[in-house]
């Protein structure tokens, strides 16, 4: 069940490489480079749970949503 869809919207506009201008293009880091180059740094930080989550976590469950959307036709 999806609980913070803002969260996953923001998951899934990294990946896709963000929509909007250059500006925009330019502001954002790729989650996938991070977790290659710095796994354990943290990616995320939940301002009222104070939950964190790291670039390799970050990815992991982009890979998850990505093959779930897939998996449900979604092209």
């Amino acid at each position: 069940m999806l609980k913070n869809f803002d969260f996953i919207h923001q998951i899934i506009f990294y990946y896709l490489g963000g929509m909007g201008n250059n500006d925009d293009q330019q502001q954002l880091e790729f989650p996938g480079t991070w977790a290659i180059n710095e796994p354990d740094r943290i990616a995320v930080c939940m301002t009222g749970s104070g939950e964190k989550m790291t670039y390799s976590e970050l990815d992991e469950k982009a890979k998850r949503i990505s093959n779930l959307f897939v998996g449900s036709g979604l092209r």
